[in-house]
C-alpha cells in the first residue's frame, strides 16, 4: 500500500501545473467485491451520486447490492450511505474535502436478517493532476452496532471524454473492517 501511496504523489506532483478544478457533480456505477478473510466475499452493483452546493459544499448518495452464495446460504448485504461534505481548494488541481454521513447497512441470509444504522466521516485529498488523471487517498471513520473502526483507501479515475471516465476504487479496513475492497466502474459528469 505504501508503494501506491507513492507512486500517487509523484504522479499527482508531475502534472499539477496542466490540472483543472475537481468537479463534484457525478454519477458513478460500478462493479463492489468484498474481500474477507472468512471466505465470504459479497460482490455486486455499486452507485454514487454526487452534487456540489455552492462554492465549497457537496452532497453524495452511495448505495451498494451485494450477495455471496458461495456457502451455500444465499448472504446479501445493502447499505446506502447519505452525506454531505466541505471542500476547501488547496489550489486550483487540489482540494482537500471532509464528509459526515448516514450510514444503514442490511444483512440477511437464510437464517437472519439484521438492519445497522450509525454515522461515518471521511477526509481526503483530492487531486486532479493533469487532464485525464484523478487521485483521492482518503482516511475514514465509521461506527454502527456491531462496527467501530477507520477505513483508508486510494480513488482513480482516468478521463476518455469530457463527462465520461472509468474508476477504481481499493479500500483496507482495520480493526472490525478487516476486509478489502475494490469497486471499479465508469463515472459520468455532469
Amino acid at each position: 500500500m505504501k508503494k501506491i501511496w507513492i507512486a500517487t504523489s509523484l504522479l499527482a506532483a508531475s502534472g499539477l501545473s496542466m490540472a483543472a478544478q475537481p468537479n463534484y457533480d457525478y454519477v458513478e456505477l460500478g462493479y463492489h467485491q468484498v474481500f474477507n478473510e472468512s471466505k465470504v466475499d459479497p460482490a455486486g452493483a455499486d452507485v454514487t451520486f454526487s452534487t456540489a452546493l455552492g462554492e465549497t459544499g457537496f452532497f453524495y448518495a452511495n448505495y451498494a447490492d451485494l450477495e455471496d452464495n458461495s456457502t451455500g446460504m444465499n448472504l446479501n448485504n445493502r447499505r446506502a450511505e447519505v452525506g454531505l461534505g466541505y471542500r476547501y481548494a488547496v489550489s486550483d488541481r487540489t482540494d482537500f474535502n471532509f464528509s459526515i454521513a448516514y450510514v444503514g447497512d442490511k444483512f440477511e441470509d437464510a437464517m437472519m436478517s439484521d438492519t445497522q444504522e450509525g454515522y461515518a466521516w471521511n477526509t481526503a485529498f483530492r487531486i486532479q493532476a493533469d487532464e485525464y488523471w484523478e487521485f483521492i487517498p482518503y482516511l475514514g471513520y465509521e461506527r454502527t452496532a456491531d462496527r467501530d473502526g477507520l477505513h483508508y483507501g486510494l480513488h482513480s479515475k482516468i478521463t476518455f471524454t469530457e463527462g465520461f471516465s472509468a474508476f477504481i476504487k481499493f479500500e483496507k479496513g482495520s480493526e472490525d473492517f478487516n476486509n478489502k475492497q475494490v469497486v471499479t466502474g465508469v463515472r459520468f459528469d455532469f
